[in-house]
């Protein structure tokens, strides 16, 4: 689903993102550079507050996207995201995590 429209600026991305429970149309990814291999490599603000994180990534296709993270108390869990190209924009899609698989409790002989 996408939720945001970026154009590229340099090395960083400035666009508006849209949901049902957010509207922001100062939104800015900034460059950074990474403290070490997991750090990222953008900082998202809106306006002048930080509301996420992103890293570079490369699909297994061979695509280079951005791994999007948002979180703010407005929102009821953190979004997670990816920034990709298309044509001459880039957008931000989000889609519904998949529920991970009941972990096997048949080792556990731990009495409720």
């Amino acid at each position: 689903m996408l939720i945001g429209q970026f154009e590229k600026q340099d090395n960083d991305f400035t666009g508006s993102i849209e949901t049902l429970g957010l509207t922001a149309h100062d939104v800015h990814f900034e460059a950074v550079e990474p403290k070490n291999d997991k750090a990222p490599s953008y900082i998202v603000h809106v306006g002048d507050s930080a509301i996420g994180a992103a890293w570079k990534k490369t699909s297994n296709d061979g695509k280079p996207y951005l791994s999007v993270k948002l979180d703010s108390p407005v929102f009821a869990a953190p979004i997670q995201a990816a920034l990709v190209k298309v044509n001459d924009t880039y957008h931000l899609a989000w889609s519904r995590p998949r529920a991970r698989p009941a972990e096997d409790d048949s080792t556990n002989d731990a009495e409720f």
